[in-house]
């Protein structure tokens, strides 16, 4: 039966006048030691209870560790004493450092993993992703900077921590929205690490945090058929400068709710036979679906009425050639913010009173063939959502005005 004992290496004293802390193990007539990573000198070791004394810094801490070590020692032995094989000295140490390793961590500040992961998000081209994390991550460490936390471990990321970052952001006006994008960043980011063994999952904190209590109540803003009727007498004759946004706006609706991004990238070779085919750039899903009139006379217009040098593209938005991935992606960011400022100045031309973004066309196609009693499997599929639940989400609120025209189709 193998014994084992915690106790200082009183015959090797190091340079500094301590003694190395070990194991010894006995089997039989023979021993061996096992040298841990901490020393003291005799006056800070207690001799009968195995640990350190009260006057050595950061003592508990030690002591701790000292206490999961000597855990990880016992159940190597029992381990290969219940597997009743003979097992020599070495055959003990070997199992103890294997259970060593497997409980290891590697160790990594949390601001550098956030930084790996923002430089692969770019390498990948996924720019707005990037953007979204990196604005987290300097958030995370405003926070934690007014916390005078140095060199943030993953560790160090409790529930308490959480909360309190959760407050820090409240009062600074963050709304739940807001805040789940953040929360729900740091949870991601600490799942890599768990994966790539920078972090245990034993100290996973989103267990008793719940990131799912941040919910916000997305305002899914869909326009009545009178409302878009509106739209559709705007007169670009007068204002000229609108004609792109105007016109982009209506091909959106009638191409299936194609997102801004969609139709950013969107080039002449996916028109092909009066048909759409194109994948998404948010899901890489793959469409192909007949067009409608109104779309291809669209179409026909920006054809004959090309705005921009790249001729690749059906849309004058990167208008340029040669543009780097990056510099498209921040084009795009730029004119779409454009895009929904002139929407705003249509709809108070025509005397629509919501506030007109792209995604209003996205949801009105969405809500508007609900009504027409499209199953919302079609739908889904319609617009590239990933499962219906997706859907339901854009058709579970809809305004007065929608919900009008629903009661007259019972006519």
């Amino acid at each position: 039966m193998a014994t084992y004992q915690l106790l200082l290496r009183e015959n090797k004293p190091k340079k500094d006048d301590t003694y190395p802390i070990i194991f010894k193990i006995y089997l039989g007539n023979k021993s061996k030691i096992i040298t841990l990573p901490f020393s003291c000198t005799k006056k800070e070791w207690d001799v009968k209870n195995k640990r350190l004394r009260k006057n050595y810094p950061k003592y508990k801490t030690i002591n701790e560790k000292l206490g999961k070590l000597n855990t990880r020692l016992q159940n190597a032995i029992d381990d290969l004493e219940a597997q009743e094989i003979n097992f020599d000295l070495d055959d003990i140490i070997k199992t103890y450092k294997e259970e060593a390793k497997a409980h290891r961590v590697k160790e990594i500040a949390v601001s550098k993993f956030f930084n790996d992961r923002i430089e692969r998000l770019e390498s990948e081209k996924r720019f707005g992703s990037a953007r979204t994390l990196k604005d987290t991550h300097n958030s995370l460490f405003r926070f934690v900077e007014s916390k005078r936390i140095t060199d943030l471990k993953f560790k160090q990321i409790t529930p308490a921590f959480l909360e309190e970052y959760e407050s820090f952001l409240k009062a600074r006006g963050g709304t739940d929205g807001g805040i789940g994008v953040r929360m729900r960043d740091i949870r991601a980011t600490f799942n890599k690490a768990i994966t790539h063994g920078y972090a245990k999952e034993s100290n996973y904190p989103f267990k008793a945090y719940k990131v799912a209590k941040l919910k916000s109540k997305s305002n899914k803003i869909a326009i009545s058929k009178d409302d878009f009727e509106c739209f559709k007498s705007f007169d670009i004759t007068i204002h000229p400068k609108y004609e792109v946004t105007y016109k982009m706006f209506l091909f959106s609706y009638y191409a299936g709710g194609m997102n801004f991004k969609d139709m950013t990238y969107l080039k002449w070779e996916n028109v092909s036979n009066e048909r759409l085919v194109y994948k998404r750039q948010k899901t890489k899903g793959n469409f192909n679906f007949k067009l409608r009139d109104e779309a291809i006379d669209i179409l026909k217009h920006f054809k004959n009425n090309i705005l921009t040098e790249n001729e690749n593209y059906v849309f004058p938005i990167i208008h340029k050639h040669n543009l780097t991935d990056i510099q498209i992606h921040y084009r795009y960011k730029k004119r779409l913010r454009e895009f929904n400022k002139r929407l705003k100045f249509i709809a108070e031309s025509v005397g629509i009173e919501k506030s007109l973004t792209s995604y209003v066309a996205r949801h009105s196609f969405a809500t508007h063939l609900k009504f027409n009693n499209v199953q919302e499997s079609v739908i889904s599929q319609l617009m590239g959502h990933s499962s219906e639940s997706v859907t339901k989400a854009y058709l579970q609120d809809f305004g007065s005005d929608v919900l009008d025209d629903a009661m007259d189709m019972l006519n």
